[in-house]
């Protein structure tokens, strides 16, 4: 269970950095046609990220229980 809050808490901060970074460039380089571009795409980028999460979580989960199963 431990390993499971480790990755939801790796997970929000990658998106969060993720966010911040695409922020910081386009606001930089003023690209505010293309920081439009990435606010509608945005909803993709989290499906996928959070699908993949949830993927990983459940690896984790199913292996886990593999190994107290086979404990017994």
């Amino acid at each position: 269970m431990q390993n499971v809050i480790t990755i939801m808490i790796l997970a929000a901060m990658i998106s969060i950095t993720h966010a911040r970074i695409a922020l910081d460039d386009c606001m930089q380089l003023g690209y505010i046609g293309e920081f439009t571009l990435y606010l509608s795409l945005k909803p993709l980028f989290i499906f996928i990220h959070y699908s993949l999460t949830i993927s990983l979580v459940l690896v984790i989960c199913i292996s886990e229980f593999m190994k107290k199963r086979s404990d017994i």
